[in-house]
């Protein structure tokens, strides 16, 4: 009996010390298994790993893209880093106009991870202009018709005239005088403050839920406005006839690359006009384009330039330096008439025809020379000459083509109709 108790005394001694095992065994599977324990540990510094991995790619970008623009970034060079396929990160920004691009929330391609923007960059951004297509989506967004500018400024619908003149464009335009074919009124109704516009150009504008682009400028958009400085938006490919004709306070203007098309008296009377940078792939000078802008002193004429229309620069009384590109064919008339203040003038080698009294009043040039590529030369060409001014004729006397007008070297007196032989003096080949 003794023996029996004992046996029974170790099994259950045996049984408790089980049971205390396995509560411990579990108490530690529990530790292990939390947040805290040893594998909840090390997953969230998986995660902890991964998200900074992403961080850590991302500055490496922003760094090449700063490093490339001297220390500059701009939002929009930040936006495309975080979300384009171009680079690692690409995921997607909350979408919070309000917010600055350091507040967004940036998600993961494969929404695993959150990361406020800021933990990834937290300096200064240049400004930089929103997308063509985040504009487009922005004014789609709008509940009204409206307009929005390059700037993603809402603009009320009112403010520009505009027609439709395809399936998803359009062109501001002001008003024509059905009398003679011009402008009567221009298409804005904001304000001007201080020379500038109140409302920008549009880029798009939506009306009856569809998205035009703004791509021209038509007939006297900014007729006779009291600007000092314009900026032509990105989308904008046609500048019309006289669209800024008449902005006596205009001082300079900057037309960008994608514009193919400048149309006649465009800056017509822009009196106080300075300063102007044309796109190099003009093909034309178009008529009456700077007619009477007498504080114009200095024009760059692109090289894609092949002909100067009529009256293209009449009345630039204060124009000194022009140099005319080496594709030019044809200089129209009257194309400088008045110049009085040109010094220099070098007629390109391609040159085949100069429009009559092309060079009328142009009394600050001492010397200038016709190639013989010129086969047309119309009426008074050098009108009001004087005996100072020499023009040098890259052809015999006796072999001058036939397309030179019998008068080509006359001026003329518009009150009587009188012809007399200009005073320049005029130099040919030997016969």
């Amino acid at each position: 009996m003794k023996l029996e108790k004992r046996n029974s005394g170790i099994t259950l001694v045996s049984l408790v010390v089980t049971i205390i095992v396995l509560l411990i065994l579990a108490g530690i599977s529990i530790r292990l298994a939390s947040n805290n324990g040893i594998i909840g540990k090390s997953k969230t510094a998986k995660e902890i790993a991964d998200k900074t991995d992403v961080i850590e790619v991302a500055q490496l970008d922003i760094m090449k893209v700063r490093v490339k623009n001297g220390g500059s970034l701009s939002e929009q060079e930040l936006i495309d880093i975080l979300t384009s396929s171009d680079y690692h990160t690409e995921g997607t920004l909350s979408d919070n106009d309000e917010e600055s691009v350091l507040d967004k929330i940036l998600t993961t391609k494969d929404g695993k991870y959150q990361i406020r923007v800021s933990e990834i960059y937290d300096g200064k951004l240049t400004k930089s202009a929103p997308s063509l297509a985040s504009l487009k989506t922005k004014v789609e967004k709008q509940s009204e018709d409206c307009m929005i500018d390059e700037d993603g400024n809402i603009i009320p619908i009112s403010v520009w005239r505009y027609i439709i003149t395809g399936e998803d464009t359009c062109i501001i335009e002001g008003y024509e005088d059905q009398d003679y074919g011009g402008a009567a009124g221009n298409a804005y109704s904001g304000e001007i403050i201080e020379g500038h516009l109140e409302y920008d150009i549009p880029v798009f504008i939506k009306e009856n839920n569809r998205t035009y682009k703004v791509n021209g400028l038509g007939l006297g958009a900014l007729w006779c406005l009291s600007i000092e400085d314009i900026e032509i938006p990105n989308t904008i490919e046609t500048i019309g006839q006289e669209v800024f004709s008449g902005c006596n306070k205009l001082k300079s203007i900057d037309i960008k690359e994608n514009v193919r098309e400048i149309g006649r008296y465009s800056f017509s009377g822009c009196s106080s006009l300075t300063e102007v940078n044309l796109p190099s792939s003009l093909k034309e000078i178009s008529e009456g384009m700077f007619n009477r802008c007498s504080n114009l002193e200095t024009i760059e004429i692109p090289k894609s330039v092949e002909v100067i229309r009529h009256r293209a620069f009449i009345y630039c009384e204060n124009l000194k330096n022009v140099e005319l590109p080496d594709n030019l064919r044809m200089i129209e008339g009257q194309a400088f008439w008045d110049c009085k203040k040109i010094e220099e003038l070098i007629i390109p080698e391609k040159v085949e025809g100069i429009g009559y009294s092309a060079f009328a009043y142009c009394n600050s040039i001492s010397e200038i020379t016709i190639p013989n590529s010129v086969t047309t030369m119309q009426e008074w060409v050098f009108e009001g000459w004087t005996d100072s001014q020499v023009v040098n004729i890259n052809f015999k006397r006796s072999e001058l083509p036939d397309g030179w007008e019998d008068v080509w070297n006359y001026s003329h007196t518009r009150h009587f109709g009188w012809y007399v032989d200009s005073q320049a003096i005029f130099n040919y080949l030997p016969e």
